[in-house]
């Protein structure tokens, strides 16, 4: 397999790419960016523009690009997606007259338009990762954008030659989406070197909760207040850290102070990797108490800094978390469920000891990027094959 590595040359198409990250998906794409071209992979990442300014810049050997919109957008989300996605192609277009792509790496249904008219054109294979599916979020959130994000999602995973999930429940639900989806199961993953930078934010003088991710309700932040308001009875020199932004900023500051718990909340906003890693290693303890996680990378980073860690038991994170010996799961939605896990974890020192003893070692096995590239790199050379003998 080596000998064919200097020739792969991966068109990445995202909607996320740091310094422009929303959330999970914007740091999966860095590392495995990062990841290839370590395996001297060339990579060219296009990310969807959102102004009339061309932006590009060359870092580690990865050329980053976010195109100008070239069509007029209205007020409408689906108008941005629609000129984003113009703009995508065409770019795209022009950088492969003066390069040859030997595949084509989509992520979410958000760059479906670009990558699906990309690979008629280039005449390459096309996979995709799909991060999440609407569906699923649709079970518990209100905030989705408007337009047709479901058919978005099934033109993606039609146009794909082989679909990248993350767990075995993203599977079932990229099946639900389309049948006969053709899946791979491939965790994401994390890069240990970028997991020990650290930058040191506001201090807090008594030990904290963190919890940390976009403010929008599958995330469970509402219940989280909820449920520290209820352990506040009893452990009243205990405060709680909440990282992100998003739509439910203004509302959870408001039900912090109707639940007269505001003077035990931070609100950092948005969190860089260096700060949330500064400020998991010092925590008592981080919580993720989504209602919906295709993944959970958050339980992820959190065990390999040694924090203890309580999530629910949705999505990936019946998978990654193992309850009693790498975390706490608790009962998704429950209140006290969440509640008696927090205290369990904060009147036990031992176990709290020993959730965080070994647990760097077991996720650095299971879910380091540099496993994890060698299975991509391999399912890239699986299709580019395939297409080969096709032509």
């Amino acid at each position: 397999m080596n000998r064919n590595l200097p020739q792969l040359s991966v068109l990445i198409l995202s909607s996320e790419y740091p310094p422009w990250i929303e959330g999970g998906l914007g740091t999966y794409v860095h590392g495995l960016a990062k990841f290839l071209a370590k395996k001297n992979v060339s990579v060219t990442v296009l990310v969807l523009g959102n102004s009339k300014k061309e932006y590009y810049r060359e870092s580690a050997g990865i050329k980053i690009y976010k195109p100008a919109l070239t069509a007029s957008v209205k007020n409408s989300y689906a108008d941005w997606i629609a000129a984003a996605n113009l703009g995508m192609f065409q770019y795209a277009s022009m950088l492969s007259q003066k390069e040859s792509f030997s595949i084509i790496h989509a992520h979410d249904w958000l760059v479906s338009g670009a990558a699906s008219a990309l690979k008629k054109l280039l005449a390459i294979p096309l996979v995709s990762t799909l991060h999440s599916t609407e569906t699923a979020r649709k079970r518990t959130s209100s905030f989705m954008p408007e337009g047709g994000i479901v058919s978005w999602e099934r033109q993606l995973l039609q146009y794909s030659d082989k679909v990248i999930v993350c767990t075995k429940e993203m599977e079932q639900e990229a099946c639900s989406v389309l049948r006969g989806c053709p899946t791979v199961v491939i965790p994401a993953g994390i890069d240990p070197e970028t997991l020990e930078e650290e930058k040191a934010v506001s201090s807090i003088n008594t030990p904290y909760l963190l919890s940390y991710g976009r403010l929008v309700p599958e995330k469970g932040f509402e219940m989280l207040l909820d449920s520290f308001a209820e352990l506040k009875k009893t452990e009243f020199n205990l405060h709680l850290v909440i990282g992100g932004k998003g739509p439910l900023y203004i509302p959870l500051t408001k039900q912090a102070e109707e639940l007269g718990i505001q003077e035990s909340i931070t609100f950092t906003g948005f969190l860089n990797w260096k700060e949330r890693n500064y400020l998991l290693r010092r925590a008592a303890a981080a919580i993720f108490p989504s209602l919906y996680e295709p993944f959970g990378l958050s339980a992820v980073e959190s065990m390999y800094k040694g924090t203890p860690t309580i999530a629910s038991n949705v999505g990936g994170y019946r998978e990654t978390v193992r309850d009693g010996q790498t975390g706490i799961l608790f009962q998704a939605g429950s209140v006290a469920s969440l509640t008696e896990g927090m205290a369990k974890l904060l009147n036990q020192p031992l176990l709290s000891h020993q959730l965080g003893k070994n647990v760097k070692a077991f996720t650095v096995d299971h879910y380091h990027w540099q496993e994890i590239i060698a299975e991509i790199i391999e399912i890239y050379l699986q299709q580019i094959l395939t297409e080969e003998k096709r032509n």
